[in-house]
């Protein structure tokens, strides 16, 4: 049964997945140095972050799905933020003569100029690769986690679904309603259930033997 997303819970779902994400790419920034924005800039970022959850959310996600948005999120979040607010100790060989870009190829004449915050992202994974491999796995074991709940959240509307349908059916069925509701409905679904419930739309007490009829003792002699 594939169900879309309502708005709401579309919002719900990217607002809090957008909150993790944030909280686990501030969490790698300031492990590794990193200054953090002012309060209208994380916000602004939050929000950025959540119109982007929220686009890719319109149904049921997957482990490998959540687990790659953490992931990535984490990234995407960290280097905006070294972009944003940078490091308290970047490595001097992070800047060079031309604001905040180095070079890679300084001296012999090749390569493009480097952002400052993408230089000392590289070094600091090159000089710490257990801290980063650290940071990725945390990721994924946070995205397995959202993963669970989602699956938790979607089997609950789905058992609400099935049940709601099962009540109102019943409650149709006791009212009296069943004829009522099949001929509402359009020829198409009409047909569909007159197949699938062949028996005439009779009260229960009404069915009985055919050839049933008033006493011998009663009839006209």
């Amino acid at each position: 049964m594939d169900l879309r997303a309502t708005p709401l819970v579309r919002c719900l779902r990217a607002a809090l997945l957008a909150a993790v994400v944030v909280a686990v790419g501030s969490f790698a920034h300031a492990s590794a140095g990193g200054v953090m924005p002012g309060t209208a800039t994380t916000l602004t970022l939050y929000a950025v972050v959540a119109a982007g959850c929220a686009a890719v959310l319109g149904r049921e996600a997957s482990a490998p799905r959540l687990v790659a948005l953490t992931v990535g999120g984490q990234v995407a979040v960290h280097g905006a933020l070294s972009a944003v607010a940078g490091h308290t100790a970047a490595p001097a060989m992070a800047h060079g003569p031309h604001g905040g870009m180095v070079h890679p190829g300084q001296g012999t004449g090749s390569g493009a100029p480097v952002p400052a915050w993408l230089a000392h992202g590289l070094e600091d994974v090159l000089a710490h690769p257990t801290m980063a491999a650290a940071h990725v796995a945390a990721a994924v074991v946070v995205g397995l986690w959202l993963a669970v709940g989602e699956r938790a959240l979607w089997t609950l509307v789905r058992l609400a679904r099935c049940t709601a349908r099962t009540v109102l059916a019943r409650a149709v069925r006791a009212l009296g309603l069943h004829p009522v509701v099949l001929l509402s409905l359009p020829r198409r679904t009409r047909v569909g259930a007159v197949r699938v419930d062949p028996l005439p739309l009779l009260p229960v007490w009404s069915r009985g033997p055919v050839r049933r009829g008033p006493p011998l003792a009663l009839l006209p002699h």
